[in-house]
């Protein structure tokens, strides 16, 4: 808040959406560290498990919104096409460095708790948003600078206050009674979470059509 009111100011223009966004960032980081713990897949298979999803929902949402139009698919295609080395470089290395960020991102998520990865992720954000006020032409008064070292302090702070360890591994495999009852709960916990991750895209669905109608 203080480092927005520093800069540009704050203009909330649609309540419905930070709501979804603050309730559905806690249930994504838990039910991504479920699904880590859970499903017994390698590193590499949590990594196309993740951008198959991604990518699927992508090409979707690019061909429904984006490239509605036949005019603008047939632009699209001549532009890769004609555009040479350095249009496909971009597309490319997007790439690249996405599937690099996914298997980082699920090497750390597997050790870690998901408290500490969003306080992880959050401080990294502020980490460039602190390289882009000193490096790059932006606010640099007390106040901004000031703001995004506060956030990150009271980010390190809040760390402490997690009781356990910070680093949490995943449950060794028991045997017996106990194997078959952890199995139900684990099977229980996945219904739960692909429940409130549906009803989160529902959700979203619903006022992106509602702010198109």
């Amino acid at each position: 808040v203080g480092y927005a009111s520093a800069n540009r100011g704050i203009a909330v223009e649609s309540s419905s959406w930070m709501t979804l966004f603050l309730v559905m960032m806690p249930v994504d980081a838990v039910l991504i560290k479920h699904l880590i713990n859970t499903t017994g897949l390698s590193q590499w298979g949590l990594v196309l498990y993740q951008n198959l999803v991604a990518s699927t929902l992508g090409v979707l949402c690019i061909f429904t919104m984006e490239l509605s139009s036949i005019e603008s698919r047939s632009l699209a295609v001549s532009t890769l096409r004609d555009g040479g080395f350095w249009t496909v470089f971009p597309v490319v290395l997007s790439a690249v460095l996405g599937v690099s960020l996914s298997y980082f991102q699920m090497s750390v998520r597997k050790v870690v708790s998901s408290t500490a990865f969003m306080v992880l992720g959050v401080s990294n954000k502020l980490l460039a948003l602190l390289i882009n006020q000193l490096a790059m032409q932006a606010n640099r008064s007390l106040n901004s600078i000031g703001s995004v070292f506060l956030s990150i302090l009271g980010a390190v702070c809040f760390q402490q206050t997690v009781k356990g360890k910070g680093l949490s591994q995943a449950p060794k495999a028991s045997s017996g009674g106990s194997s078959s009852n952890s199995s139900k709960s684990s099977d229980a916990g996945n219904v739960k979470a692909y429940v409130a991750m549906f009803t989160g895209l529902v959700w979203a669905a619903y006022l992106n059509l509602s702010e198109h109608l």
